[in-house]
Order: C-alpha cells, then structure tokens, then sequence
C-alpha cells in the first residue's frame, strides 16, 4: 500500500514538473494580447502563447468592439466610443486586461477592469503602454487633438505644443516614455514625450510608401501588411524595416501574408504576423524576428488556457481527498469498534447539531481572513473569480489553517469550540473526558483540511467520524448513548 501511495505522489510531481517546465518554454517563445472583431458586432480579447506551434486562447467576449487598443505580450488597454451618463459629460470607457504570473511560471487572464473614463473628444483615438504608464492621442486628424496621460487616476494633457506641431496619427510606448508617430508614405516622425516637455530629439527617416509604426523594446519598427479590401481575403508581400536617425532599415519581405494581418510585439525581439477569423479561428501567423530570420510560420487554434487558480484549486482538491481516503479508508479497525464508556447524562450529539457548529466554527474563520488579508482585493466583497484569480486559493488555504488553529487551541483548553459551546457540545475521549492537547489539533486538521468527510459523516451517521484520533463530540443530555451511533 505504501508504494502505491509512493507511485502516485511520484507520478503528481512529474506531473506538475511537466505543466511548469511548459509554461516556461512558452513563455521564453514569446505572447501577445489581441483584440478579434465579431461577425454582426462584438469583439473578444484573446492571447497567443508561445510554442511550436503558438496556441489562442480567448480571455473575454465583449459585447462592443473598441475604437482602440494597444497590447504588450501580456497587458491590453482598451478605448470604446463615448457612452453618457446622467450627471457627467459624454466619456470614453476604458477597460484594462492583465495576464497574471504565478510562482509556478503559469499564466492566467487577470481581472477585465474599468479605468477613468476619458472625457469626450472629436475624432478618432490612439492608444500605448509605456511601462505602467497609459497614453491616449485623442481626436487624431482634428485640430483639436490631445494626448493624455493616466496619473493619479486621472488623465491630464501632455506636451500641448509637441502635438499641435504635426499632424500626428499614433502614438507608441517607447521604453518606459511614450513617442508621438508620423508617417506620410515619404517620412517617418518619432517624437519622444513625457512630462510638460519633450523627452528627446525627434526620429525622422524617409520612407517609400504607407507605412504604421510600432515599437518592440526600444527598437521603432516601421511594417507594411496586405491592407484589408472588401471581398474575399487575400494574400500578399508584408514589409518590415528598422527606423534609425535618418534611414530605414530593411528586417524582412515575407510572402503570402494574409490581408488584414495585425503586427504584434513577440517578445523583446520579434514580432508577430497574425490574421485572426471573426470566429475566433487564427488562420495564421508568422513570428519575423528583428534580425530578418523567421523564427515560426504556420496555423494555429484555440485551446484551452490552463489558469494556475485552476490549478491550485485542483492541487487542493487532490490533497484533501488523499487525506479523506487516507483517513476514511485505510484508518484502523479499532478506531471503528473501540467501546465508550461515557459518564451518565453524556449523549452524543445529533448529525444537525454538529454541523451547524462546524459551519460556525468555520465561517468564523472565513469572516476573520475576509477582513484581514492584505491586497488591494476585498475578500469580502469582491466576487469569487476576482478573488481566485488574483490571489489563487490562498485566501481558503489561510480559513483552513486558521479553523484548525483556532478549532484545536479551544478544544485543548476549554474543550469546546465557538460553535459547539453556542450548541451545548463539548469534545471528549471515549471515557467522557477532555481530549489532550495532540488529539484536539489532530482531529481540528483533520477537520480543516478534509472538509469532504462531511460527506461521509452525513451519509454514514451510524460510523465513528474517520480522523476523529478516538474522540467524540457530545451533549449534556438524558441516557446512553449507542457505541454504533459514536461520531465525532
């Protein structure tokens, strides 16, 4: 029996060696963030893990599409159109979309979550992530145009005079300091920003033909993609080029680009050529690294993203019911059939009765880690997927640590926890009398870690309770009790 519990705990490690040693090949592989647009209205958030080949998963169905957006390899900020409100001006929603790293080198989607709105403006928008900081270039192509910067929690406008000077159409995240773009089809204008004034000398090179700029690292690439038409899709030659003071600098020409393709950033050194379907399908990709070789080309789908809250939470699952069966089923014999001798006017206590102290007991403790755990999280409040992927099932794992310690401390000294003493129960052995100090932790562990064995207990109210450690919980009452009826 021995070897067969050791076979399983040896094969869950290489399990969960596997799952980690993956997750962190796909992540050196690279990831980027995308926004996919519906048929008939709607987009959906989705990332594209690293590998061989790359992987999509869908993060969130939005039910608008976004006026626009800018990605990083795991963060995404998006603007939608203007909405009203009733004791506001029109705004601007704008919603943020963060992958969660966990210690275990596995990637989560983060929590969709609103920012400041951005108060109404003409024209078209821009967006670029700069580190933590959010840039928006609103009213693009209108004389009236802004750029914006998130501090504080508040936008405020930046460098008036730098872009009333061209007629910018983008802005990019440059490093941790943003930069105003320019392209004409004959130049290319970078213009560093940050703070009241410029951040540095303009990047100007000419180009041949239309051209969108993007920026991987601190590297400005200038691209090309087979534009969008209507009608069927098609194929086409995408152009990349390295934007250096004065000069451009060609990285690569791949053939048989799908039209309509967006370029992402893959890495710090690479980015992604990618034609995504309305349906969620990606018909392909080709990552084009910033030397010119490509490092992969082909198809890929959607899979399934494998969260590491869905993976704690199986963890811990795994663990309490190898705790239940190691004390359910293979528990001893004469902890079954062992005699009690309780004094007079001992009874033990009903099914009902000890349930409702053992919810009391432990929703004390759910109460106490609610209140108390640090975070910008509340536990209390927030809702149950915003608190699993945030901070995974550790929360749980502090309740269940904390009804053992609280549980076992009382037992120990009064014999009697918060609930059962609100019930009239106390612990004792077999004898009548108070458990010692091993036994009221063990059982309260027991407890704590196995809440499953409720199930049995509940099911099989005749059995002793399985990793009661010959203990019983009782009530001051009238007769015997039965030793069939011995639960703890």
């Amino acid at each position: 029996m021995m070897r067969r519990w050791a076979g399983m705990v040896v094969a869950l490690a290489m399990m969960l060696c596997a799952v980690r040693v993956t997750a962190a090949n796909s992540e050196a592989d690279g990831s980027a963030i995308a926004v996919v647009e519906r048929d008939g209205g709607g987009s959906a958030v989705v990332y594209i893990e690293g590998g061989a080949p790359p992987r999509m998963h869908v993060m969130y169905e939005l039910g608008e599409r976004p006026m626009a957006w800018a990605s990083t390899p795991d963060d995404i900020v998006m603007v939608f159109a203007a909405t009203s409100a009733e004791d506001t001006a029109s705004v601007h929603p704008v919603r943020r979309v963060r992958m969660v790293h966990d210690a275990w080198d596995v990637v989560s989607p983060g929590e969709l979550e609103p920012l400041t709105p951005i108060p109404a403006f003409a024209g078209r928008a821009a967006v670029a992530i700069a580190g933590e900081d959010l840039f928006v270039l609103a009213g693009i192509g209108e004389s009236g145009k802004k750029l914006l910067h998130l501090d504080g929690g508040a936008w405020s406008e930046l460098a008036a005079g730098t872009v009333s000077a061209h007629p910018w159409d983008g802005v990019i995240g440059w490093g941790h300091a943003a930069a105003l773009t320019w392209a004409d089809g004959a130049e290319v204008i970078v213009q560093p920003v940050g703070g009241a004034q410029d951040a540095g000398e303009a990047l100007r090179a000419p180009c041949k033909g239309p051209v969108r700029v993007m920026s991987v690292g601190r590297q400005v690439v200038a691209y090309a993609t087979p534009p969008a038409l209507a009608g069927a899709p098609y194929r086409g030659e995408a152009r990349l080029w390295l934007v250096r003071p004065g000069q451009v600098v060609d990285v690569a020409k791949v053939p048989e680009v799908l039209s309509g393709s967006h370029a992402l950033q893959w890495g710090d050194d690479a980015i992604l050529l990618t034609a995504i379907a309305p349906s969620g399908t990606a018909l392909d990709v080709t990552v084009v690294e910033l030397d010119g070789k490509i490092g992969y080309r082909g198809t890929i789908g959607v899979a399934t993203l494998l969260a590491s809250a869905e993976l704690q939470v199986l963890l811990l699952i795994m663990v309490s019911m190898g705790l239940t069966v190691a004390l359910y089923v293979l528990r001893r014999e004469s902890s079954v059939h062992a005699p009690t001798h309780f004094p007079t006017g001992m009874a033990l206590a009903d099914p009902l009765r000890r349930l409702m102290a053992a919810t009391m007991d432990g929703s004390l403790s759910i109460i106490v880690i609610a209140l108390l755990w640090p975070g910008d999280v509340n536990v209390m409040t927030a809702p149950l997927q915003a608190v699993v992927t945030k901070l995974g099932v550790w929360p749980l794992v502090g309740a269940m640590a904390l009804t053992a310690l609280h549980m076992g401390v009382a037992e120990a000294i009064a014999g009697t926890t918060l609930g059962k003493a609100l019930l009239g129960c106390r612990t004792v052995d077999r004898f009548g009398r108070r458990v010692g100090v091993g036994r009221a932790f063990a059982r309260s562990a027991a407890k704590a870690a196995c809440p499953m064995l409720a199930l049995f207990v509940m099911g099989s109210p005749a059995l002793p309770h399985p990793g009661a450690f010959g203990t019983y919980t009782v009530l001051r009452g009238t007769g015997q009790p039965r030793r069939e009826d011995a639960e703890a």
